[in-house]
This record gives C-alpha cells, structure tokens and sequence, in this order.
C-alpha cells in the first residue's frame, strides 16, 4: 500500500478489502430494467463482467416465480461490474456508487492496485450515472473509504489484540480482559471528517484451512460540501492514511514490512 503524501509502503501488509462509497443526498436514477441494461452494457464495455443485482421476494406455491415475474416487475438493487484481472469491483445503485478491491481467495491473488486505480473507475461511474440523471448533485451527499485488514493472530488471549492497537487506542480495551470479542468506535474529528474503527475476533477461509485471529477496519468519511466527490475521496484517503498509522502500533507496522516505521 502507498501513498505519495504519507510514503505509506508495506511488504506483507495483511489488506484485504479497500473501499470507496460516494453517495447522493437522495436517489438520482430508477434502476428499472432499461436502466439496468444500459449500465451492465456500460460496464461490461469498461472491461467488466456485469449483472443485475435483485430484491429478494418471497414466493409461494401459489404465486411461483414464473408467475410474479409476469404480473410484477423485478426490483433491482444494484447493478455489479466485476474485473477479475485485478480483482475491482464496481457497484451502482440509484444513490450510491462503490468502488472496491477484494482480495481474492487464490494462490497469487492479485495485489491491491493502490488509490489511483480505485479513483478512476470512481471517476468512471460517477460519469457514467451522469449522464443517466435527468439531475444529479453530490452537496450534502457523503464520501468514506474503507481498510479491512485480516491480522491472524492467537485471538483466545486479549494480549494479541493489545499489540495490534497503538497505545492511544488501547485503552478502549479493559485493562483486565481475557478475550477481545469487539471494539466499534465511532467519532468525529476536529476537521469535520467522521472516523471508525472495527476490531473484532474473525476467521479467515481459504479452500479447506481456516485460520484465526482479527478483523481490523479502519474507516474515514465526510459530508460533500462542494458538489466534487473525488476532491472529498481524496480528503477522506489521505486521513485514513494517517489515522491507520495513528491507531495500529509500530510492533505491528514492522511485522507488516512498513518501511522507515
């Protein structure tokens, strides 16, 4: 992971999900089936595999699907492009649009592409949904992004997870505890921008092996002022940068191969 502004650069860095949501301050499309082909057309002309994403209904033997499908249009949720060459995802919905890189459950997954990439198909989307809205504005709309980081670890004594937080944010774990089950802290800061973060006892699958050890989510966010998401995107990347070094501990930066930590 880097990051020209904090020379942020790990080797071993145990990432695997990286987020970006920009949403409307209200719906600016209807995903109603016209719409949804021309964005899994849109998308899957970026280089993406495309589908439909729909609402779950309940259905009966006396109403069956074939039936409810023919009286009743399907509600569609979101629309998901997919490239597997770098493992980004893409996801509108009628007020939101989602950028995210998922570390694939591989051996030699593809490495996180780093901000740039996530930002241009951001970009992208955002364009694309433009030119659907008939009016469409980003003010009082909100911008985060997302680290989930999977650290395995011994996660039956609460000492593991004490090395894993910075001292400052230690404290949120009694001094006498056994075993973290979760920490969910949520705050604002000074500069307006809204902070989280997620510890939590996880377990991680890959084919048959299972192993433990801890979920660490570190998220940063923000109100749109300016009718500019990337510009609030770019505000929001740049804190978290910083609060995942203020709240993870320099025993644990080293371990993940932080260079200079």
């Amino acid at each position: 992971m880097a990051d020209t502004e904090h020379s942020l650069e790990f080797d071993n860095l145990p990432l695997v999900v990286v987020e970006m949501r920009l949403f409307t301050a209200k719906p600016v499309i209807t995903l109603d089936l016209r719409t949804a082909a021309r964005l899994e057309e849109a998308l899957a002309g970026n280089g993406m595999d495309a589908k439909a994403v729909y609402n779950e209904r309940d259905f009966t033997e006396q109403n069956p699907p074939a039936a409810a499908a023919a009286l009743v249009p399907p509600t569609i949720q979101q629309i998901v492009g997919t490239d597997l060459t770098r493992s980004i995802h893409v996801t509108i919905q009628n007020d939101m649009v989602k950028v995210h890189w998922q570390k694939m459950p591989v051996a030699n997954p593809p490495s996180y592409p780093r901000y740039n990439a996530l930002e241009q198909q951001a970009q992208w989307a955002l364009n694309l949904v433009k030119t659907m809205a008939s009016e469409i504005s980003y003010i009082n709309g909100i911008a985060n992004m997302t680290y989930s980081n999977f650290i395995a670890a011994d996660a039956s004594t609460a000492d593991a997870a004490f090395r894993i937080l910075d001292g400052r944010y230690r404290d949120a774990i009694p001094p006498n505890s056994v075993q973290l089950h979760e920490i969910n802290l949520r705050w604002r800061q000074p500069t307006g921008l809204d902070r989280a973060l997620y510890l939590a006892m996880a377990e991680q699958v890959f084919g048959n092996d299972k192993s433990g050890g801890f979920l660490l989510r570190t998220i940063t966010g923000k109100r749109i002022a300016d009718d500019d998401p990337i510009a609030a995107m770019r505000l929001c990347h740049s804190d978290l940068q910083s609060f995942f070094v203020e709240c993870t501990s320099v025993e644990a930066r080293k371990k993940w191969g932080q260079k200079d930590a």
